[in-house]
């Protein structure tokens, strides 16, 4: 853990490439929290982060309903 730098950023890819996906799964949880932490102060922002996860979460349950399409891709 001593050879780590500090980040100054940390980048999130809430799009699944799979349905099991879990650096995607991962992300989404971490705009969630993110989100819900700034809404007294950034309400637009938060609602825009909280808008872009649930399209993410769609897109996910779309997979899981068209499991043969995804998969020939």
């Amino acid at each position: 853990m001593s050879n780590l730098h500090p980040l100054k950023y940390f980048v999130c890819k809430p799009r699944s490439k799979t349905p099991t996906d879990k650096h995607a799964f991962a992300s989404r949880m971490a705009m969630e929290t993110y989100a819900r932490v700034i809404q007294e102060t950034d309400e637009e922002f938060a609602g825009a982060l909280m808008a872009w996860v649930e399209h993410e979460k769609e897109l996910v349950t779309w997979m899981i309903g068209n499991d043969d399409i995804w998969k020939l891709k």
